[in-house]
């Protein structure tokens, strides 16, 4: 038996004596300070397949991190009213 039917066995069928309702709830998620570790790495410039690799999760995941986290601990960076860019023109026939 490999691990997977011992664990559908387990949980579903009830084999243990236990019922899924009556199970404690299983944690899924990542914890808070794992999540600002990875937030960390990606900033370091590392890949998010890497990260997902080191915590055992997807990229997927890593990706809402890092949007969600970042969304969330950054400010956005708005121009002042009275900031104005210059804008130059480049002509199309420029030569040197």
């Amino acid at each position: 038996m490999n691990v997977r039917s011992v664990l559908k066995s387990v949980l579903f069928e009830g084999e243990s004596g236990t019922n899924v309702k009556n199970m404690e709830k299983i944690s899924r998620g990542v914890p808070e300070k794992d999540k600002l570790q990875a937030l960390v790495l990606y900033a370091s410039d590392l890949s998010m397949n890497r990260i997902a690799q080191l915590f055992g999760v997807g990229v997927t995941a890593v990706l809402k991190w890092a949007g969600t986290l970042g969304s969330r601990l950054c400010t956005k960076i708005e121009p002042s009213p009275e900031d104005k860019g210059i804008v130059k023109e480049v002509d199309e026939f420029l030569h040197y």
